[in-house]
């Protein structure tokens, strides 16, 4: 399970400023593309992500509260996320196809309990010799 990181190093603060900054501006970017030209808010994003990128990169323990008050709205959004998806590989993949496998194979691991069975005991018979454990590939 993933945890919240609440001591992130100067590294880690740095990072996120530098990301969140580029993302910034890469909205503006895509808007600015997008309907061909400038938009008024564009200029308060543009001086809000340079004033973020040189926290980011001058003084990183400044972006400390941002970056835990980003955590802990995207948590629990990361914590959905994730178990919708192991829940729709889970019920959407396996399911159906343990389903399948049980309905055309019968038990391909032959572990069904046989009540007049005395073991389970398989044997084995070794088919090559000792020298193909010197032949690994």
């Amino acid at each position: 399970m993933h945890q919240i990181n609440w001591q992130p190093t100067d590294r880690d603060l740095r990072t996120f400023g530098n990301l969140l900054g580029i993302f910034l501006l890469a909205i503006c970017g895509y808007v600015f593309w997008k309907h061909s030209g400038y938009q008024p808010w564009m200029i308060a994003v543009g001086i809000i992500t340079f004033i973020l990128l040189g926290l980011a990169n001058g003084v990183p323990q400044s972006l400390k509260w941002l970056y835990l008050g980003w955590m802990l709205a995207v948590f629990p959004i990361g914590w959905l996320i994730t178990h919708l998806l192991l829940a729709i590989i889970f019920f959407g993949l396996f399911t159906p196809l343990g389903l399948i496998m049980r309905l055309v194979s019968g038990d391909p691991l032959a572990s069904k309990v046989s009540a007049d069975c005395k073991s389970y005991w398989r044997p084995f018979r070794q088919t090559e010799s000792i020298e193909r454990y010197f032949r690994q590939y």
